[in-house]
């Protein structure tokens, strides 16, 4: 970002961020601020100070970044990689925002072993409806929401795990619960955590119940409280584009629309 100003020389120029802090890793020289590596905490409204011995004026610019959501299209196949669930032995703890453009797919899985036997973890929608499946050696604990979601819409769905105890909310609705009722309570996991997708279904639990993918946008995915910068930290990624969640958005006040991993994948920004 360059600080344009028509003041006399010399000129001193100071840099600031409206609500937040300036990035760690930005370097600046003369009149140009540079952020390498943007995420999209980086968005906001920078002002330049820029000052001579006669006066000083501020000059503030809007950052937006782009390309932050990912979008799954399923064509022939969309999946990411992320490290195995953390801690899910005994307590699992989700919250993921989507975008659905079909009612059937896969948007997360997590299993034990590669050719689909052993513990598994699974979320994603059948006939619109979100299901949330576990088995730990058990039997399986299938919890069903009781309404389909909402095509082309956003919703946030929130998973948790105590042990025996399992629950679900879809956009605050619920709790849905499911209670394992064998004598095993431990969910092992050692595969990598897929989102939208996995490379073969035949090689998933069988119990998952799914043949494809999710088609459409996941905005964002927080685990145990730490929210993933999905296209940034994912390990693989195939037949990924990016979600314009800016589109026909219009800010009230004058506000300019920021793309960002929040549970409706935008958020307005001001002057």
């Amino acid at each position: 970002m360059d600080c344009s100003t028509d003041l006399d020389h010399p000129i001193g120029y100071t840099w600031s961020k409206e609500g937040g802090l300036v990035p760690d890793r930005s370097t600046m020289e003369g009149p140009t601020l540079t952020i390498p590596d943007l995420i999209p905490e980086d968005s906001g409204i920078y002002v330049c100070t820029a000052t001579n011995p006669s006066r000083s004026v501020d000059i503030p610019t809007i950052l937006t970044v782009t390309g932050v959501v990912p979008s799954f299209t399923q064509t022939p196949a969309s999946y990411m990689t992320l490290p195995t669930l953390p801690d899910s032995y005994h307590a699992l703890d989700i919250q993921i925002s989507f975008k659905p453009e079909d009612k059937n797919g896969l948007i997360l899985y997590n299993g034990q072993k590669r050719d689909g036997s052993g513990d598994f973890f699974s979320f994603g929608l059948a006939s619109g409806v979100p299901q949330f499946k576990f088995d730990v050696g058990s039997g399986l604990v299938a919890i069903k929401a009781d309404r389909p979601v909402e095509i082309g819409k956003w919703s946030t769905v929130t998973l948790s795990r105590d042990k025996v105890g399992g629950s679900m909310k879809v956009n605050g609705q619920g709790p849905y619960t499911g209670t394992l009722r064998g004598k095993y309570d431990g969910l092992d996991l050692i595969d990598p955590l897929y989102v939208g997708g996995v490379p073969n279904f035949g090689q998933i639990h069988r119990q998952a119940g799914y043949s494809k993918g999710f088609v459409g946008c996941v905005s964002e995915l927080v685990i145990s409280g730490k929210k993933q910068l999905l296209l940034r930290d994912s390990q693989t990624s195939r037949g990924i584009s990016t979600c314009d969640t800016c589109a026909g958005i219009s800010c009230l006040n004058g506000g300019i629309c920021q793309e960002g991993l929040t549970s409706r994948g935008y958020k307005c920004k001001w002057i």
